[in-house]
């Protein structure tokens, strides 16, 4: 009787944290692997922002990835008015963990012959099926 406690009493021990660990779940690792942004002319004129990334670390989850960056205007006063481009992927299944593209945002104008300044941050954010979502971040 008293063995029969002493492999309880040592199996509840080992089995019940790894159980303990495995309801914690696990944190993907998401990696870039030498994302660039930089600023490109835009179709239609104007300037936008090319964003060319490989992530990798997402398991099997489906991503979409989202990119913003602000802008100004600086007009006759010398003032800078804000704004806001942004493009967006569809959902992308990885590949071997691994997602690869290229993402070009909305052109980045503005009016009356002012020309736009970007930056000087442009924000990658992917978001995965399960909502949570992970952002990195570049100079342009």
């Amino acid at each position: 009787m008293k063995r029969l406690m002493v492999m309880a009493t040592l199996l509840a021990a080992v089995a019940l944290p790894s159980a303990a660990f495995g309801l914690l779940g696990d944190e993907l690792k998401i990696t870039d692997q030498g994302t660039t942004a930089q600023i490109v002319p835009a179709a239609g004129g104007g300037s936008a922002v090319e964003v060319v990334g490989k992530y990798s670390g997402l398991g099997n989850n489906v991503v979409t990835a989202h990119i913003s960056a602000p802008f100004s205007c600086t007009n006759q006063g010398g003032n800078n008015p804000p704004g806001q481009i942004s493009g967006s992927s569809g959902p992308i299944a990885p590949d071997n963990g691994q997602v690869t593209g290229t993402i070009v945002t909305a052109a980045a104008s503005c009016p009356d012959h002012m020309a736009p300044t970007i930056g000087p941050t442009v924000t990658v954010t992917l978001t995965l099926d399960d909502g949570s979502s992970r952002q990195f971040f570049y100079t342009v």
